[in-house]
């Protein structure tokens, strides 16, 4: 027995068919896969942040010449800060859709971790402390772009087993200043470098999510 098919539209309208079912198909996976795609995220920024150097070093209480010591956060408060930054930076993951066109199929899906500006966390009241002379002291502005720049003149940091972190006071001499090893600027700090060089991982959370 043979069976004969007669097409009756034209190849131009079926390829027209064709591609509004891939692009109804493709736009339905981003939708789906976007909010997933923002958890994966988030799920990785307390590793790619807490393993900053700078984060270590916030959380060394009592440690000299730590962070947490120069800063001379209160104890038993910087795992608060910490955690304000991890979940300032998780809230401000913007994932973004382009829907398909069905006559060109382009379209596509982009993300933004954290804005340029820090805005979002030099926002955070975690992010001063009242010093001993009641003047309050933006350690996060001066951890995240400030640099080398110097906080106070005519003080400098001691390290000691006292002081309000249990790590040292601020005596009389030349100056005050983040160590260097810790001072950013508003395009290279603990933060921009916790989101660089992601690239190989964020391909694998997109393959795992659009699988």
């Amino acid at each position: 027995m043979t069976i004969s098919l007669r097409l009756l539209e034209s190849n131009s309208e079926i390829k027209k068919r064709i591609h509004k079912a891939l692009a109804e198909h493709f736009n339905s996976v981003l939708a789906a896969g976007s909010k997933k795609l923002k958890t994966a995220i988030r799920s990785k920024i307390p590793r790619w942040i807490g393993a900053q150097p700078e984060v270590v070093s916030l959380l060394q209480e009592g440690r000299l010449d730590s962070l947490n010591a120069h800063f001379g956060l209160p104890r038993g408060t910087s795992p608060s800060a910490v955690n304000a930054i991890l979940q300032a930076v998780s809230e401000n993951i913007v994932i973004k859709t382009t829907k398909i066109k069905s006559n060109t199929l382009k379209g596509g899906i982009e993300f933004s971790i954290q804005p340029s500006n820090l805005a979002n966390l030099l926002a955070l009241r975690q992010g001063h402390v009242t010093t001993d002379k009641q003047a309050d002291l933006h350690w996060l502005d001066w951890l995240l772009r400030q640099g080398s720049a110097v906080i106070i003149g005519g003080y400098e940091y001691t390290p000691r087993r006292d002081g309000r972190s249990g790590g040292g006071v601020m005596t009389k001499g030349s100056l005050w200043r983040v160590p260097p090893q810790f001072a950013g600027t508003l395009q290279n700090n603990f933060i921009t470098k916790a989101l660089s060089n992601r690239e190989k991982e964020l391909a694998v959370i997109l393959k795992d999510v659009f699988k």
